[in-house]
């Protein structure tokens, strides 16, 4: 069974603004993300409870309101990529397998919570840099025209001829294919984490939120 860390922080704390390796760790908004609601709490926190915190941070939105399926897929983020980066740089006390996880015992929370509060990047900020490729924008408009559920064929089709120009005839089916793949692999995760869209990996559909207007606009 696992325990959470002991909180037994160095009153002087590690300096967490100066270094390039955890200039790096900042440089992603997860990590700057969980970095803050570990601070905020300012105690152990178990990872499925952090996920949610993060979540709520990125949305901007209270913890009640992030569902169990953006739970999990934070969660194993955390797990996967983020946790061992911070835990490497002695950001955050953690071992992989662990269910706990705490700011590193040198680490201050409180000259953290300065630093990385100006690291956080707003909705606004996010969405800007969300909708900066040109075929996210796309999938955006194409989303928003429709009142009901768009399946990735549908949706790869579609921006595939709009790229084209082949009006209402079939794109290639190379071209189709290409497109099909980074909307899976790169733009509607991306999309869906802004909260820009819903994107659901186990029907493979995509629905329109209430942003997706906004970031139309």
């Amino acid at each position: 069974m696992d325990f959470p860390p002991p909180n037994n922080r160095s009153e002087r704390g590690l300096d967490v603004s100066g270094s390039a390796d955890h200039i790096q760790a900042l440089s992603s908004p997860r990590r700057v993300a969980t970095l803050t609601a570990l601070a905020r709490r300012d105690e152990s926190m178990r990872v499925e409870d952090l996920a949610r915190h993060v979540r709520a941070l990125e949305r901007e939105t209270d913890v009640t309101a992030v569902s169990r399926r953006e739970q999990r897929r934070v969660q194993t983020s955390l797990q996967h990529a983020h946790l061992p980066a911070l835990a490497a740089r002695s950001l955050v006390d953690w071992e992989h397998g662990n269910d706990w996880v705490a700011l590193h015992p040198d680490v201050s929370s409180e000259t953290l919570r300065e630093t990385v509060g100006e690291a956080l990047p707003t909705a606004s900020t996010r969405h800007i840099r969300t909708l900066s490729d040109p075929r996210r924008r796309q999938v955006l408009e194409l989303v928003e025209e429709c009142e009901t559920p768009l399946s990735i064929d549908t949706l790869a089709r579609r921006v595939a001829s709009l790229e084209t120009g082949g009006g209402s005839s079939s794109p290639p089916a190379q071209t189709m294919d290409r497109v099909r793949i980074s909307l899976v692999h790169s733009h509607l995760p991306a999309l869906d984490d802004a909260g820009l869209l819903a994107y659901d990996r186990e029907t493979g559909t995509v629905t329109s939120t209430a942003l997706s207007r906004v970031g139309n606009e």
